[in-house]
């Protein structure tokens, strides 16, 4: 169990990893580096568009950050101070080498607020995939990617195209695929990421569904689950890719939403291990007497621990709703998108009342 000991160890994993995002950026920012920017952009963009989050070193020695501003999502933030509305798409700001922290930071959050990001993964490193490509088009055997590719497309007619990265994209219904050929060991990858808060005593499940299917792996990064399939080429890269495509889409079709819905659906409340604090002020809940932060508190007795596993409970179990509402306004269903929502609000309104009980905790401690 964890023991807190200040505001920082409030975070949830969520937050921990925007934060380790932060973090890099500022490092990659600050050390002396041949890359003069950093271009950042979410997967589904439309290909030769701007980053959605761009850095750059300028030659006085200042940096500049630019956050992309959606349409219409402009009056839906308070733009701090120092930021400039450039032209109504787009938000700047420049500050000395010194502040690089403080404007990361500050960037990172507008992008994750008017992207609607749930988690950095959500973005991807433009300059990184776009030297990967160039030296897989450079290589000598760059012809096999081009083989590779038109046997996909010829495959997979209508779900088909080409990332911003010029990276063959596969569009499913509720997923993107990807692929990656290597051209000196004749290998592939197909790889997807499974969206969503995903929830980890499902994981060992999932593993073993996914190795049902010969070659292919689930892979956990920290908050990030990939189903990776590996091909080798071989000889005859045609058969091989054919072969292996059929097999992804019928993986991609036919076990994949199943697969999504089991490891981020969110439990029946009475199916959630929660600590008894936690427990109690759900019981409460239901019959619409939330406790407040002073309730909670007692509740917890001395066991900061306690009330703060139980704020990790309601930001997993609120991310899990928000991803449930996602699905079902995909899928035109508005009353179910409205109850996720609902149910979501919950918890966030009971992870507020933990996280103030824990500060009294702490004040108290003082």
């Amino acid at each position: 169990m964890s023991s807190p000991t200040t505001d920082v160890d409030f975070d949830d994993v969520i937050d921990r990893a925007w934060a380790g995002f932060a973090a890099a950026l500022t490092e990659r920012l600050s050390a002396p580096r041949d890359d003069q920017a950093i271009d950042l952009s979410r997967e589904h963009v439309t290909s030769g568009s701007a980053s959605d989050l761009r850095f750059r070193r300028l030659p006085t020695g200042m940096v500049c950050a630019i956050v992309a501003v959606p349409a219409g999502g402009r009056a839906a933030i308070t733009v701090p101070p120092g930021w400039s509305d450039a032209d109504g798409g787009h938000l700047v700001r420049i500050v000395d080498h010194d502040a690089i922290a403080s404007l990361v930071g500050e960037a990172v959050e507008l992008a994750r607020t008017l992207l609607a990001l749930p988690h950095p993964s959500f973005l991807r490193d433009d300059a990184s995939l776009r030297a990967r490509a160039q030296s897989m088009a450079d290589h000598p055997s760059a012809g096999l990617s081009r083989v590779v590719g038109r046997v996909v497309r010829d495959r997979l007619a209508g779900v088909v195209g080409i990332d911003v990265h010029d990276a063959v994209e596969l569009t499913y219904p509720e997923a993107t695929a990807h692929l990656q050929v290597w051209g000196p060991q004749r290998s592939a990858m197909l790889w997807t990421t499974i969206r969503g808060a995903v929830d980890p005593d499902a994981v060992d499940h999932a593993r073993a569904v996914v190795g049902t299917w010969p070659g292919f792996d689930l892979v956990v990064d920290g908050s990030v689950v990939d189903v990776e399939f590996a091909v080798e080429l071989g000889s005859d890269p045609r058969t091989a890719i054919g072969a292996a495509i059929d097999r992804w889409h019928a993986f991609m079709t036919d076990e994949l939403p199943s697969l999504t819905a089991a490891l981020t659906t969110p439990s029946a409340t009475d199916d959630i291990a929660m600590p008894a604090a936690l427990r109690v002020a759900v019981d409460r809940g239901r019959t619409g007497t939330l406790p407040d932060a002073a309730d909670a508190a007692g509740l917890c007795g001395t066991d900061r621990g306690a009330a703060v596993d139980s704020m990790e409970v309601c930001r997993t179990q609120s991310l899990q709703w928000l991803h449930r509402a996602d699905t079902a306004t995909a899928s035109g269903d508005t009353e179910g998108a409205g109850a996720a929502l609902r149910a979501s609000e919950g918890w966030d309104a009971l992870y507020a009342v933990f996280a103030a009980a824990v500060r009294i905790m702490v004040r108290d401690a003082a």
